[in-house]
């Protein structure tokens, strides 16, 4: 978090006189709406606010920010930036692998998971040699949909393409919860999977099932493969699901395998691999 601190001295000779009361409404006003008194700024947006304190976004020069505002009533107002360019992240990657194979030292196979967010310029296969990696430790990984949120350094962005996050959602499955492996899978020279490398009957199997759609997570008391926590619609609108928070039916599955095959070349189809065969039966 970025904290931003500044002291401006008042009643300078031949300046008007300010009493405190007069340079805190001052603040308040500026810490509403600094539009009147930065030129820089081009938007100033109260978003929420409680008792002292308040959250906007701005943009200043250009940079989306998003700042809180906490009062302390005529002495100082306090600016933290807590998105937006200078803030500081604690994390990185290395640090997350290193408490991931932490977690399998000390709680063990089956017992932990890592949430993964799918759609921010990574491959298919970048995604999914995560996964694996992850299963090799004994956890199972997350899954969650990009959904550019109002406000954020990356509301301008897309959601992840529905027909890519079909693909991971189900290869995520087949590694997690059936055994497969993503060096039995093919990919392109962009690393787009093209090939689940599973017979058309077992792929027809877990689409039909729906429950590699589902909102992913920790496992819940009806299955291991069903998690416990459902997350409606937090990683999509419900006019246009990534995270089916419940049970899909049959004009779900029908959507979804639609999904599933705009992305995929006509050999990896699901629908063309599944006419193809039908045609070679005897």
């Amino acid at each position: 978090m970025y904290q931003l601190s500044r002291t401006v001295p008042v009643n300078e000779p031949k300046k008007s006189f300010l009493s405190r009361h007069d340079v805190w409404t001052g603040l308040l006003m500026k810490a509403n709406n600094a539009l009147p008194y930065v030129p820089e700024m081009k938007k100033c947006e109260v978003v929420e606010e409680g008792n002292g304190w308040l959250i906007r976004d701005i943009m200043l020069k250009d940079v989306p920010l998003r700042e809180k505002v906490t009062f302390e009533p005529e002495q100082r107002v306090i600016f933290e930036r807590t998105r937006g360019s200078g803030v500081q992240s604690p994390h990185s990657w290395e640090k997350y692998w290193e408490i991931l194979h932490a977690a399998a030292e000390i709680f063990g196979a089956e017992r932990f998971g890592a949430h993964l967010i799918v759609g921010m310029g990574e491959s298919d296969h970048d995604v999914l040699t995560q996964v694996q990696k992850i299963r090799a430790l004994g956890g199972h990984s997350h899954m969650f949909a990009f959904f550019p949120e109002r406000g954020s350094l990356m509301d301008h962005l897309p959601p992840v393409p529905r027909p890519q996050w079909r693909r991971i959602q189900l290869a995520r499955y087949l590694i997690d919860y059936r055994g497969h492996r993503l060096e039995r899978m093919r990919f392109d020279a962009t690393g787009a999977l093209i090939d689940f490398g599973l017979s058309q009957d077992e792929l027809e199997a877990v689409i039909n099932a729906g429950i590699a759609f589902r909102t992913s997570g920790c496992p819940g008391k009806e299955a291991d493969d069903i998690s416990a926590c459902d997350r409606p619609y937090g990683d999509s609108p419900p006019r246009d699901i990534a995270s089916y928070p419940f049970k899909l039916n049959r004009s779900d599955i029908r959507k979804v395998r639609r999904q599933i095959d705009a992305g995929m070349s006509p050999a990896g189809s699901a629908r063309q691999r599944h006419s193809q065969q039908e045609r070679e039966r005897p």
